[in-house]
């Protein structure tokens, strides 16, 4: 289920702050057995998907460009840039990047504050949070500044998979955080984006959320939201380093 917040409410906000809460690290797990456990999830997906008859054809389902998919995924460790890498290929994956993940039912009711929090056994969810300002200059012109955040959660590796091969929770996810922000004044036009922050816990990366019953949060590397049981006030910590 993926999950999304509207705030329109007062919230205090730090962006680029210089100091971020503790975030959950899992141990960084051998290079070999994560590229394993990617590729065995990636078998076990296209199996599935094989199940699923064409309609029109008549033919099992197939994944376009599995191939480059799996390529991409036994070489993850070697590459210079293995969360973007990761990424893109899993982005190929379309409706099937959650196989084997949990499936909320959906005559079930969300409740709150119960629900407020990260399902570490669905595929993928994110918060966003959008902020419009009017504000104010030291020398009183008025302006808007916009910010939009998406803090997200996928997971690379199905619970089949994570089972045989031991893996936490953390190791068979990527976190991402995207922050933008739009400054609107007279003499003053720009659009701020938030350095490339994706985190792969297996290869030593970070994120952290809460559980149920627990206070609001979620990590994504530096940066976290965080709250109360029923989210506000909510605190945005974005450290983007410059």
């Amino acid at each position: 289920m993926n999950k999304q917040y509207h705030f329109w409410f007062l919230i205090i906000i730090f962006l680029f702050s210089a100091c971020a809460e503790s975030e959950l690290i899992s141990p960084t797990v051998s290079n070999g057995s994560f590229e394993e456990a990617l590729k065995s999830h990636l078998l076990y997906v296209k199996n599935e998907v094989s199940q699923i008859i064409d309609p029109e054809t008549g033919r099992p389902v197939s994944i376009p460009h599995l191939d480059l998919i799996y390529k991409t995924a036994g070489n993850i460790t070697s590459s210079e840039d293995p969360e973007t890498d990761l990424a893109i290929a899993y982005s190929l994956l379309g409706r099937a990047g959650d196989v084997d993940c949990k499936v909320p039912n959906p005559k079930t009711p969300l409740r709150f504050p119960r629900d407020h929090h990260i399902n570490p056994d669905t595929g993928f969810e994110w918060y966003y949070l959008g902020i419009y300002l009017n504000v104010i200059d030291p020398e009183g012109v008025k302006g808007r500044i916009g910010i939009v955040l998406s803090i997200q959660k996928q997971r690379v590796i199905g619970l089949t998979t994570q089972k045989q091969y031991g893996l936490s929770d953390e190791n068979c996810m990527m976190f991402v955080n995207l922050v933008t922000a739009t400054v609107d004044l007279p003499e003053d036009h720009k659009i701020i984006r938030r350095n490339k922050n994706f985190q792969l816990p297996a290869l030593g990366g970070s994120g952290g959320y809460s559980s149920k019953g627990e206070a609001f949060y979620m990590a994504c590397g530096p940066d976290t939201i965080s709250g109360s049981m029923n989210v506000l006030p909510l605190t945005t910590h974005v450290q983007d380093g410059e």
